[in-house]
């Protein structure tokens, strides 16, 4: 029987003339149009007329059809076209009839457990349906190709004859939309996902009432929302909702701030762009080099580590270029050109060589880095042209507007906290990988050394170093300094402290203190990010400067607290992701005329034979013994108490 054949046999018996494959089809077709329509449009009777026309265009239509795997993104775009026209013809706004928005029980309503699961239905359905009616027809375009037709980005972008950045942007504003009309109605972000199975189950084509609704599982992780739906469901969904109903309550659920609960992701969008100057001419301006969509990923918190996605668009966003990847296993960078992908050691860090900054980070972090950086800065502050929208709660940029590229136009990005789908940070698959990591990166950790001197004394270490994330798991870091052959400073993940000349703790920090303003590439940023954005937390200046030749970059802190000022100066490899060299200088009031020491690292794969795993240090660290935060300034800690002036380090 025709209506047995699989969809691709239907369309190319269809195209070839078979007119009772092209009956079949139809009918395939009607019922998923017809429900798009209706959700679309609020109006089961106009959807009926629309689908017809659909229909009627389709078929007229279908020997234009070149790609029959787009089949339903086609379709569609014609049903939202003839919508569209519809409108258009009639020049008047669509009106709805809506129930009352405060929903009850009624006092004499029967209460059989089928009965009160069909009127819980029918009451989320009723209040989903508002929700709705107060949407604008193109966010419910786009919810319904997300949600109930589970098309990707780019399929919706194509129904709706725009980019996919563009989609994106409005399934965020949609789903927000959707839940704050919801939230209005007493209904809490967590029967999102229940809403709309009610309402998809009730705006089915008629024939096709009594089947089951699908909901894009993937659209709900996308939404971040709490609701554990099945792919089809329909009577579970609405046990939360009878419990409430069986007692004659109003069900108004309590309202929810996003800080309520742990932030692990954002995604968002932003230009990039360069200066193009004609000294003849005297012109100046800045041209986009593209807009950069961004994903990170805390997998354990705001304050742990991070992965990162970035997918490079042409500068309107219409087109994807290559793009990067950077999980717990490795660093990747995918050339769409070549097909090929690039593993590297180090981590993407930003071109001009600005400060890799976050949507989370505070204002007052964003607006020191300004300060340092100057105009030029990535930091999220405002300016002329660009502007960013704070969340007053959290702090977090939620949106901002550029309009710094006039050939292509104004930019507006939103900042999306929910959860995006995993597998984005998955390892890219099906093309040509060129592993250009050494071996220590392969293995993801390494043992290292520390060698030098300060004020005449010899300082020496070893520790160890996760690459990665995953290995810092079973490789967690550690550290231990001697100087002169005493142990001065250790840090065994549990504690870290700095003995006196007795061998007594004579001060204490958090495990992890001593990697602060050190390399930390498992947290997920270039170490000369990660020294940049630990100094700007605690708004001590730096700079960085790149040498070319060596392949390095000088970052520079400068502590200005005293009459004494040091600077500490930091040597960074940038190909392998490491520290080289840390050296202290001093001086009267910015005068850094004394170098106080170096100290030089080495990163040894043969090291484990003489450290072994049993290298990390035990500390005995009595109660009384007090804990001060960690600081990016830590080194200072190892010059000689009544030096020529007591570091400044709290």
């Amino acid at each position: 029987m025709r209506d047995e054949c699989s969809e691709n046999e239907l369309l190319l018996q269809a195209r070839a003339g078979d007119g009772s494959s092209l009956d079949a089809l139809t009918e395939r077709v009607r019922p998923r149009v017809f429900a798009y329509i209706n959700r679309l449009t609020l109006d089961e009777d106009l959807a009926q007329d629309l689908t017809q026309d659909t229909l009627l265009a389709m078929v007229s239509s279908l020997g234009k059809l070149e790609q029959i795997e787009r089949f339903w993104p086609w379709v569609f775009r014609i049903a939202t076209n003839r919508t569209r026209q519809h409108y258009r013809q009639a020049a008047r706004h669509r009106m709805v009839a809506l129930p009352d928005e405060q929903v009850y029980l009624p006092a004499d309503a029967e209460r059989s457990p089928g009965a009160l699961t069909n009127l819980a239905d029918d009451e989320l359905a009723s209040i989903a349906r508002v929700a709705l009616s107060g949407l604008s027809e193109r966010h419910r375009a786009v919810l319904t190709l997300r949600f109930y037709e589970d098309l990707s980005h780019s399929e919706i972008a194509e129904v709706l004859d725009c980019s996919e950045l563009a989609t994106r942007a409005a399934l965020f504003r949609a789903k927000n939309a959707m839940a704050g009309e919801l939230k209005r109605r007493g209904i809490n972000r967590s029967m999102f996902g229940a809403a709309l199975v009610a309402f998809g189950h009730a705006t089915l084509a008629p024939r096709a009432g009594e089947a089951a609704v699908s909901i894009s599982a993937s659209a709900l992780a996308e939404s971040g929302i709490a609701t554990l739906l099945s792919a089809k469901v329909k009577a579970c969904t609405t046990a939360a909702v009878l419990a409430l109903l069986v007692c004659g309550f109003v069900w108004l659920a309590p309202s929810e701030s996003r800080s309520a609960a742990p932030v692990r992701w954002v995604h968002f969008s932003r230009h990039s762009g360069h200066p193009v100057s004609d000294p003849i001419a005297g012109t100046y301006e800045n041209q986009s080099q593209g807009i950069y969509e961004q994903w990170h990923y805390f997998p354990e918190g705001l304050d742990g580590p991070m992965f990162f996605r970035m997918q490079r668009w042409n500068p309107r966003g219409t087109n994807k270029l290559c793009w990067w990847v950077e999980n717990g296993d490795a660093n990747y960078y995918i050339h769409s050109g070549e097909e090929k992908i690039y593993i590297h050691n180090d981590h993407l860090t930003l071109g001009g060589g600005m400060v890799k900054t976050l949507p989370t980070d505070s204002r007052a972090m964003a607006e020191f880095v300004r300060g340092v950086e100057g105009d030029n800065s990535s930091a999220m502050t405002d300016r002329p042209e660009l502007t960013f929208q704070r969340d007053p709660k959290t702090g977090f940029v939620i949106a901002h507007d550029d309009s710094r590229f006039p050939k292509v136009g104004r930019h507006h990005a939103v900042y999306e906290y929910a959860d995006q789908n995993p597998r984005l940070f998955d390892a890219p698959a099906g093309m040509e990988v060129v592993d250009e990591r050494d071996a220590m990166h392969q293995r993801g950790w390494t043992f290292f050394e520390v060698e030098g001197e300060l004020e005449g004394r010899r300082i020496e270490g070893f520790g160890r170093l996760p690459l990665v994330y995953r290995a810092s798991k079973d490789h967690s870091p550690w550290m231990r300094l001697t100087a002169s052959g005493r142990p001065i400073m250790i840090d065994n993940g549990q504690v870290a402290c700095r003995f006196d000349s007795a061998g007594q703790v004579a001060r204490a920090w958090s495990g992890g203190a001593l990697f602060k303003g050190m390399a930390r590439p498992w947290m997920g940023f270039h170490t000369v990010d990660t020294l940049r954005r630990d100094a700007a937390a605690e708004r001590v200046w730096f700079s960085a400067e790149p040498v070319e030749v060596e392949k390095t970059t000088l970052v520079t802190l400068v502590d200005d607290r005293g009459p004494v000022h040091y600077m500490l100066k930091y040597t960074v490899n940038m190909p392998r992701d490491v520290l080289e060299r840390i050296e202290i200088w001093r001086g009267p009031q910015g005068v850094f005329s004394e170098r106080v020491g170096e100290l030089v690292f080495r990163y040894d794969d043969q090291m484990r034979r003489t450290i072994g795993e049993s290298g990390n240090p035990g500390v005995a660290l009595s109660e009384s013994v007090r804990r001060d935060n960690p600081t990016v300034l830590w080194p200072l800690q190892l010059l000689q108490p009544g030096s020529s002036r007591e570091p400044s380090v709290q």
